[in-house]
């Protein structure tokens, strides 16, 4: 089974983990509100919880829906506070985490993404794929910090984050 989560580093330095789930329809969309760090200072709370959205995602099929009238990203939008997934990418980093895994998730694929702007949406890295085999969290904690310093923020964005 496919897990699929990112991570999204945004201005006001918060770390929202978000997992993904297959619909009946086939898409892969937001599954839930993602789970929050107050940073990335942590490597083993960021590994904790990359394990904890990965696992959550894909464990159910979502219903159908109507993609038009009912967009994947409205309850994440509104809890975040913005109208359009636009508004939300200004200044975001994200890395993209992927596992094939039923059970114990100690194998992941990290990516960083460019942020290609209101328009673009997140654009994964391909040179800068990593797969990475893990016995503690903080070992994939520290490579999804190490992969966000290669994330983009997209133009116009003076965010920076550098691991230290």
């Amino acid at each position: 089974m496919l897990r699929i989560a990112s991570v999204a580093l945004v201005p006001d330095g918060r770390v929202l983990l978000q997992p993904f789930s297959a619909t009946a329809g086939g898409p892969v969309v937001y599954d839930g509100l993602p789970l929050v760090l107050p940073s990335m200072s942590s490597e083993r709370e960021l590994g904790r919880a990359a394990v904890a959205a990965l696992t959550a995602s894909n464990r159910r099929v979502l219903p159908a829906r109507d993609l038009r009238r009912d967009p994947a990203d409205r309850e994440f939008l509104d809890w975040y506070g913005v109208a359009t997934y636009g508004e939300y990418s200004r200044g975001v980093r994200s890395v993209g985490l992927s596992a094939s895994s039923v059970d114990v998730i100690d194998r992941v694929r990290v990516r960083p993404n460019r942020n290609l702007g209101p328009r673009g949406g997140f654009e994964g890295i391909a040179n800068e794929l990593r797969v990475v085999e893990f016995t503690d969290r903080e070992h994939l904690g520290l490579e999804i910090q190490d992969a966000m310093t290669k994330a983009t923020p997209g133009r116009g964005s003076g965010f920076r984050w550098t691991r230290g």
